[in-house]
């Protein structure tokens, strides 16, 4: 093998073994599907997040909880605005909040049925790292309830603000 043609055959070789360093934030800007769990109170499941655009994203939280002595299973779904720029724009993350209205469905397992439906305004901040395509988010979540449990008869309504921490690798 020539000499010009080795050179290129290394340097060919060491281009594909680098790993290529991003400059920006891609979450929301081509990795635009987020995969991974939330826990919180009262609940814990998954966490799903697609980006329409860097600044509007659709979040999905099929979960598990436990709530009045019942398993209910459920989940959220939450459509969040991150208005305007990061509140911190570091070379490592960026740290954004975000506000958006959403609806909580939750289902009880085992004796008696029981049905709650759940408005709610998600309110969070969190980081969307740079080097890796992970955002880490915590969020409080004032929610309306609405619900029926046949349990006793209970049929109710409540206001109550709970929370949860989300945690996902976008693709």
């Amino acid at each position: 093998m020539k000499l010009p043609a080795l050179l290129g055959a290394l340097t060919l070789g060491a281009a594909l073994t680098i790993p290529a360093v991003s400059q920006a934030n891609e979450i929301g800007r081509g990795r635009n599907f987020g995969l991974g769990v939330v826990a919180g109170y009262p609940n814990f499941g998954l966490s799903l997040n697609y980006f329409f655009n860097e600044n509007l994203s659709l979040q999905i939280d099929p979960q598990l909880y436990a709530w009045q002595d019942v398993l209910w299973v459920g989940g959220r779904v939450d459509l969040l605005f991150y208005p305007g720029r990061p509140l911190v724009n570091d070379r490592a993350f960026d740290l954004r909040w975000y506000v958006g209205p959403g609806l909580g469905v939750g289902i009880a397992l085992g004796s008696g049925a029981g049905l709650a439906l759940v408005p709610e305004v998600p309110i969070g901040i969190g980081f969307q790292f740079k080097r890796v395509p992970i955002d880490l988010m915590l969020e409080a979540v004032p929610q309306f309830w609405i619900y029926t449990y046949d349990r006793g008869g209970a049929s109710s309504l409540n206001i109550w603000v709970s929370g949860a921490l989300h945690a996902r690798y976008y693709f």
